[in-house]
């Protein structure tokens, strides 16, 4: 049997397309990258400068939601330029953010999100997460501040967690999370709990 290698048989890819080990055995992977297809060049990332593979060339873009509002391209050899258009368009290059939780003390509310590299703050009000936005990694005194002020304003007389008595599904979880002895009510509430669920799911 003679495998095809993306779409064609090997007398039929073009020599930058050759593979390694081209047999009639078994499939093989992925073709090289094409030559004509520079790599990046070894310079540190900018917001908004994006190297275009195809063309071998800088691109500056703004962007407003989902549109474009600027798009410039420079060749590989004129990143500088690049840059200063870059700024010279959407202002001053931001400091690097850091990807690390800063060493700072841990605040219910107040939650380090590695992905925007800032402190993103949430409470809970009758069982509803209530975002209040998220904060710079150097403005952490507001994002306590902020979370404090929401829990003075909807909890005056301090927050005060209601426990579920035993004989409920968090009664139960309670005491597996505590490493407490398991009481009856809760064993038979676990157990319809989870019947309930089953046939839920059945149905």
């Amino acid at each position: 049997m003679a495998y095809k290698y993306n779409g064609k048989l090997k007398g039929e890819l073009d020599p930058w397309q050759q593979p390694d080990a081209f047999n009639d055995e078994a499939p093989t992977a992925n073709p090289p990258r094409h030559p004509s297809h520079p790599t990046r060049p070894n310079v540190p990332h900018i917001p908004n400068i994006h190297w275009d593979a195809r063309h071998g060339q800088w691109i500056v873009r703004a962007r407003e939601g989902n549109k474009s509002t600027f798009s410039r391209m420079f060749p590989a050899d004129q990143y500088e330029a690049a840059i200063q258009c870059r700024i010279t368009v959407l202002g001053p290059i931001p400091e690097p953010r850091p990807t690390e939780r800063p060493n700072v003390p841990h605040v219910p509310g107040v939650m380090w999100n590695k992905n925007q590299r800032a402190w993103v703050v949430r409470i809970k009000i009758r069982g509803q997460r209530i975002y209040l936005g998220s904060f710079a990694p150097n403005d952490y005194d507001n994002a306590v501040k902020a979370v404090q002020g929401a829990r003075a304003k909807h909890f005056p007389n301090g927050h005060v967690t209601q426990l579920k008595p035993c004989g409920t599904h968090a009664a139960y979880q309670r005491h597996v999370n505590r490493g407490e002895p398991i009481c009856g009510p809760c064993r038979r509430a676990e157990h319809e709990y989870v019947e309930t669920h089953r046939k839920r799911n059945a149905a």
